[in-house]
């Protein structure tokens, strides 16, 4: 039974996965971001293709 003037419990296993899930999103961001940061370098050498296949 749930009182009026109390709070819904909130487990820490669920609010321990949304920092988890937080962390893989920004882990994976950034991740992108190298990826884009090394097709951008390998344009600027002129290696076009190689470029292409990084951003794959």
């Amino acid at each position: 039974m749930v009182y009026a003037d109390k709070k819904p419990h909130v487990s820490e296993a669920n609010s321990g996965q949304a920092f988890t899930s937080r962390k893989n999103k920004s882990s994976l961001q950034q991740e992108i971001l190298a990826h884009k940061r090394k097709a951008a370098s390998l344009k600027r050498e002129g290696k076009l293709a190689e470029a292409c296949e990084e951003l794959r």
